[in-house]
């Protein structure tokens, strides 16, 4: 049974480099359809299953919270709770 989710942005930057842990900005990603993400999910899964995304700024990790929430397909997106690495 499926315990966590976990997600994360990568987008390639201008020297052609993959980087990881970058905001979602939009439920329609470069790579990822956060959208069916998120419907397939609520769709298929049983009960509530907490979702982690990994963003390294504060600031850019609840503006992603925010894209993912205001716009989903779903209303079982749970509250964002934030933890800062160390």
């Amino acid at each position: 049974m499926l315990q966590l989710a976990h997600i994360h942005q990568v987008v390639v930057d201008e020297q052609g480099k993959p980087r990881n842990h970058r905001p979602i900005e939009h439920l329609l990603g470069p790579r990822i359809n956060y959208a069916g993400l998120l419907a397939a999910m609520a769709e298929q899964t049983p009960r509530r299953v907490p979702l982690l995304v990994e963003v390294r700024d504060v600031t850019d990790a609840v503006r992603s919270c925010e894209v993912l929430r205001n716009g989903s397909v779903t209303a079982r997106l749970p509250t964002c709770s934030f933890v800062e690495a160390c």
